[in-house]
């Protein structure tokens, strides 16, 4: 048994729980995709992106800025946009 003092608390904890738990964190996480076909905004892909998402951009001419503020994978795809 593992005591911990948190200010007056006294938390107890079993060995024996911390080890499913373990398992439980080391699951693997599926990244999403995020499609973005010609005429629609890059920005809003970025926006509602996860940290490790994919945000795949088809084939096309895009003039916007965009802000990447969390760890995202930029894809092109060819094509006309057949997802």
């Amino acid at each position: 048994m593992i005591n911990t003092a948190l200010g007056s608390n006294l938390v107890s904890v079993k060995p024996a729980l911390l080890l499913p738990l373990a398992f439980l964190f080391a699951l693997p996480v599926r990244a999403a995709t995020h499609a973005v076909l010609p005429g629609t905004a890059i920005q809003a892909k970025v926006d509602i992106a996860a940290p490790g998402d994919i945000v795949a951009i088809f084939g096309g001419t895009y003039w916007q800025d965009i802000t990447v503020n969390k760890p995202i994978q930029f894809v092109e795809v060819s094509g006309q946009g057949h997802w």
